[in-house]
């Protein structure tokens, strides 16, 4: 549609993307956007003129039916997902009371540096005390720090490892 025309201009086509949208066949619906809201697909200008002049006989769709149709396919869609979603999905780790621990890092100040080559987790912490949810109350215990307690998800976090020996 904006092939070859000045990008400047876009807002002259505006009318033409919303329709080409509007009209384009969805896989999660399984017809098209227009066809779902008013049961019957709709033509461009350059079609009605043709058609006209055919005098074709359009049959309108049985709304109910048509909606019924689509939630089927949002409701297939949706299971699929989630099939696909629970495959990689796997249970929390546990941790237990005293068990050391790092915590990933969420949110550093802005410095107008790169954050690429940061660690991504801080620590040690120790689990203070396990909650519901698989929530854990963490107390930080790095040098210069004082001993705050926060909560934490076992999802942000990973195990304090200590290399013996050596």
């Amino acid at each position: 549609m904006m092939a070859g025309r000045d990008p400047r201009h876009w807002d002259k086509v505006i009318k033409q993307v919303q329709g080409a949208l509007n009209t384009t066949h969805n896989k999660s619906i399984d017809t098209t956007p227009m066809k779902s809201l008013i049961g019957c697909e709709t033509r461009s200008a350059a079609e009605a003129s043709l058609l006209s002049q055919i005098r074709d006989v359009v049959h309108r769709l049985n709304l109910d039916e048509l909606r019924t149709d689509i939630q089927t396919h949002i409701s297939q869609q949706q299971r699929e997902q989630k099939e696909r979603y629970d495959k990689a999905r796997r249970d929390a780790t546990k941790y237990g009371e005293g068990d050391l621990v790092l915590v990933q890092i969420t949110s550093d100040p802005a410095t107008g540096s790169s954050k690429k080559l940061h660690p991504k987790f801080k620590g040690p912490f120790r689990i203070r005390k396990v909650l519901i949810n698989d929530r854990y109350e963490v107390e930080d215990l790095r040098e210069g720090c004082r001993r705050s307690r926060t909560v934490a998800a076992a999802d942000r976090m990973k195990p304090w490892i200590t290399i013996q020996g050596e």
